[in-house]
């Protein structure tokens, strides 16, 4: 990315690779607002092809230093006014985290957000988190694990990041982005949302069914102390000690903590399949029955696709009634609909005009018509090729 400052704003510029296709759908969900931890986006075409412009206006990269200074800092602010943006900042970026889990339950991939801290903005306080999403086709599938965890640490050990979040908190998210464990992410993150910044410092961090290894640790050094002392005196009540020691510290963590002897290593595709519940009838089939529009703009070379796997999807220029939004004024507000059945498409025609049409033959209205893999589809005057995947 490059940073670029003019008389409408301050705006980071990324170019995109030549064939990668932008996604209208996720421009449609960062527009929304839904997802309020991301900056605005906008496609700029140029002669040497497409850039994606995030607007930053009165915002600053937190890899600057950290605009909150101590109680006696230059910026004259008193520790309870400190106290006050931190503890902002802290429930900030817990929500921040969050919106990775909601970027996946929107489908929209995770991997395609920035963790690149000259990148990651914040407000002049240093209070706030806002985060650039590329509106692009993603190479990786959705699911947590697609988020680069050596970029993510990099990230959350900046400064901006450190002065709210316990190095625990910090291994334990990236442990989770690893491990593909969203539960636990997300449960991390709601833990850091309610947990205070006046008590970060001393609270131990027990997430979940996850004992912290310092509490094992501690337990394991007294009891190997304590044999240790007595190792001179009988061999067999150091033995006996020993195994003692052993069978506490197992009951212990059994009766306090059982997911760990009963898992020791978890499957973390459950939360990915759930996801997958929502748009497969089968749950281990990654295949359903639904069909892909693509049109290729032949003036800017703007690619616009979109998936239809609903049982009803209304296309139109209505943003509010059509399923899919198509910004053009030969479209009419609720232009066709496109109906999926188990092992057929339809399409019927609903435009003002009739201007819908299946390999240039226009359609009756409110008639529906069956629609065969590769052919063309016209709304108005855009084509979209259509792929059916059965």
């Amino acid at each position: 990315m490059m940073i670029r400052k003019g008389p409408y704003g301050q705006f980071a510029v990324e170019e995109v690779e030549a064939g990668t296709g932008i996604t209208v759908y996720a421009i449609e969900i960062i527009d929304s607002g839904m997802l309020r931890c991301y900056l605005p986006v906008y496609i700029n075409k140029t002669c040497d092809g497409t850039e994606l412009a995030y607007e930053y206006s009165g915002l600053l990269p937190v890899s600057t230093p950290a605009p909150v200074a101590g109680k006696n800092g230059k910026d004259g602010r008193s520790g309870k006014a400190v106290k006050s943006v931190l503890s902002a900042r802290r429930i900030n970026v817990g929500e921040a985290l969050l919106s990775f889990i909601d970027c996946m339950d929107m489908l929209v991939n995770p991997s395609l957000i920035s963790l690149d801290p000259d990148y990651v903005f914040t407000d002049s306080e240093g209070s706030s988190v806002r985060f650039c999403l590329r509106p692009t086709e993603a190479d990786k599938p959705n699911r947590l694990s697609s988020i680069d965890s050596s970029n993510m640490e990099r990230l959350l050990h900046t400064d901006f990041f450190r002065e709210v979040l316990t190095e625990d908190e910090i291994n334990s998210l990236v442990y989770y982005i690893s491990d593909n464990d969203e539960e636990m992410f997300k449960e991390t993150a709601n833990n850091i949302i309610n947990t205070p910044i006046s008590k970060m410092a001393n609270h131990t961090h027990l997430t979940g069914t996850r004992v912290s290894g310092s509490l094992i640790t501690a337990i394991m050094s007294s009891a190997l102390s304590l044999i240790s002392q007595i190792t001179s005196v009988n061999p067999l009540i150091t033995y006996v000690l020993f195994i003692t020691a052993l069978t506490m510290l197992v009951l212990f963590l059994y009766r306090s903590y059982p997911d760990i002897i009963a898992v020791i290593h978890p499957d973390n595709k459950h939360s990915s399949e759930g996801r997958s519940q929502i748009l497969f009838d089968d749950p281990g089939k990654n295949t359903l029955n639904c069909a892909f529009l693509e049109s290729v703009n032949p003036v800017n070379g703007a690619v616009l696709k979109y998936a239809v796997y609903q049982d009803l999807t209304t296309i139109g220029s209505d943003r509010f009634l059509s399923d899919f939004f198509i910004d053009d004024h030969v479209i009419s507000p609720i232009h066709a609909q496109i109906y999926l059945t188990q092992d057929t498409v339809y399409l019927s025609d609903c435009s003002q005009d009739g201007k819908t049409f299946i390999d240039d033959r226009a359609l009756q209205p409110e008639t529906k018509y069956e629609i065969k893999n590769g052919q063309k589809i016209t709304f108005g005057n855009i084509d979209f090729k259509v792929k059916i995947n059965a």
